[in-house]
């Protein structure tokens, strides 16, 4: 399974709304997924492209979610029913539809990252207000994760000598 994707890439769609895939990626998922790909609806305005495998375990996983539950109806909704199945072309192309470029607010600019298992992609407009938030906020986000990374957090009142 891919999941070291890594890296930010600045691209323009061409005429036919086709994305070109950095050759260090296209490689790799024509190597274990014969180019195979899905693209979906991802969070903050932004597509998220996976490998096809692993995007059929997250449907694995999506199936172990309360089927009563209203919130994990509403998040298989938009997660799956936006899904896009495509392989990807002999130059690395993917098509972007055009629901999905509605969604993301991507007109031609757009912004390739590298986001561990899959890809994000994202209208350049988007990506400066997102990472501007994020570098605003970056120490609250960093204190909140690192419980996650067996961290603990600074406390607010040491100043870091001891």
């Amino acid at each position: 399974m891919i999941d070291n994707f890594r890296g930010e890439f600045y691209h323009h769609l061409d005429n036919k709304n086709r994305l070109s895939i950095p050759r260090k990626f296209a490689n790799r998922l024509v190597e274990e997924e014969k180019g195979k790909v899905v693209v979906t609806r991802g969070l903050d305005r932004c597509l998220w492209i996976y490998p096809f495998n692993g995007f059929e375990k997250i449907v694995e996983d999506m199936k172990k979610l309360p089927m009563f539950d209203p919130r994990a109806q509403k998040f298989q909704n938009a997660f799956y029913s936006g899904s896009h199945d495509d392989v990807m072309d002999k130059i690395g192309r993917i098509l972007l539809p055009k629901h999905l470029l509605d969604y993301a607010q991507i007109s031609k600019e757009v912004v390739l990252v590298g986001a561990m298992y899959r890809l994000q992609v994202w209208s350049l407009d988007n990506w400066n207000k997102n990472l501007e938030q994020i570098m605003h906020n970056a120490n609250e986000i960093a204190s909140d994760m690192s419980s996650f990374f067996g961290i603990n957090a600074p406390d607010s009142q040491d100043n870091g000598s001891k």
